[in-house]
């Protein structure tokens, strides 16, 4: 199976994106630089010659470099445990926001479990 998601870098959400970099023990000061990165930012919309009011950003990882994708990694860098768990016979393999799932059916009884689960 392969997935794509839709907008994912646009909405991760940086306090939950800090909290799993910081579980990862980095070098204080690259925890600092990456915090910076996401959280001063700030957008408005202009429409016709007319601007809307500044906000602040609160979620999604800046695209066009090669740190946003490592980025959306570590965000979801649990979802393979998470599919261990729920069926250990299938592999997992991600990139960005792209992800493939893999099981090998090879028996009855597999193909069964598969029916069922989806």
């Amino acid at each position: 199976m392969y997935t794509d998601f839709a907008n994912a870098f646009d909405t991760v959400p940086h306090s939950r994106l800090l909290f799993k970099i910081k579980r990862h023990n980095l070098n204080t000061d690259l925890v600092i630089w990456i915090t910076d990165l996401l959280c001063n930012r700030k957008q408005c919309l202009v429409l016709n010659e007319e601007r809307s009011s500044w906000s602040k950003v609160m979620s999604g990882i800046p695209q066009g470099s090669i740190f946003g994708p490592l980025l959306f990694l570590i965000y979801i860098n649990d979802l393979p445990k998470l599919c261990d768990e729920k069926d250990p016979s299938s592999d997992i393999f991600l990139y960005a926001d792209d992800s493939k799932i893999h099981k090998s059916i090879q028996t009855e009884d597999d193909q069964q479990k598969t029916a069922i689960s989806n």
